[in-house]
């Protein structure tokens, strides 16, 4: 029973994914028809034409938008791992004055998200003159309790 219970949620969940998917192969008309259909009737790859089309147009290269997600979140995540290790390793094997205090900050940062953050990392990044730079994405993912 459990098992029937965990396959409808993870079909209820992939249900969007399957809409995103469909709709890529869907023409125009079809996107646009009330009400909308799951299944596409007449399946075409114009969409992805015209998004090559658009893209090779751009002034910035698709590539450099595909190197820059991939070198912040490669080396953001890399560091955060790093640095949590690091920090988890001295919180949970040594005893030091300040421990619990310490501890209790990273429970309590855990209750901030990235929203609340936002505007004081900005602040933080401007006065570092780090706006337009890789490194204004990549610090504050560093610092993240998460």
């Amino acid at each position: 029973a459990m098992f029937l219970v965990l396959l409808a949620l993870a079909l209820f969940m992939a249900f969007p994914m399957g809409v995103i998917i469909g709709n890529a192969f869907k023409p125009l008309d079809e996107i646009f028809m009330f009400p909308p259909r799951f299944f596409v009737r007449n399946p075409t790859f114009k969409n992805f034409v015209d998004l090559a089309g658009y893209l090779s147009s751009s002034r910035v290269p698709f590539s450099r938008y595909l190197f820059n997600t991939v070198f912040v979140s490669f080396v953001g995540t890399a560091g955060h791992v790093i640095l949590s290790s690091l920090c988890a390793y001295a919180l949970s094997k040594h005893r030091f004055t300040g421990q619990k205090v310490l501890f209790n900050l990273v429970v309590v940062s855990l209750m901030f998200s990235a929203a609340v953050t936002a505007i004081p990392n900005f602040i933080i990044m401007s006065r570092l003159h780090l706006i337009d730079t890789h490194w204004a994405l990549i610090l504050p993912a560093f610092s993240s309790p998460r």
